[in-house]
């Protein structure tokens, strides 16, 4: 998945589609983003041999969390909410209007 000067890649041994795995990817890139800032994509565009490693230290923990979750999560594998409890009156009350 290229995202800007970002590229990702993924192997799957689990029989994945592959717009399940560009979705991964995706949030997996949202992720990348939000722990290193925006600014990173505008420093690899000015170098694009510019070592991400030092930078990333430690955020393997995060994004290894993140895949699992997102291989393990039916909610998210569908793209669905997951249901909120709501007690009988306030769900006719919602149903109602």
């Amino acid at each position: 998945l290229e995202r800007g000067p970002l590229w990702l890649v993924c192997i799957s041994r689990c029989g994945d589609t592959y717009q399940d795995m560009v979705s991964m990817l995706d949030r997996v890139h949202l992720q990348i983003i939000t722990l290193l800032t925006a600014g990173i994509e505008k420093t690899l565009q000015n170098r694009p041999n510019y070592d991400m490693r030092k930078i990333m230290d430690g955020t393997d923990a995060v994004v290894n969390s993140l895949i699992r979750w997102c291989t393990q999560d039916m909610y998210l594998q569908v793209e669905g909410l997951e249901p909120l409890p709501l007690p009988p009156a306030v769900r006719s009350t919602a149903s109602d209007a």
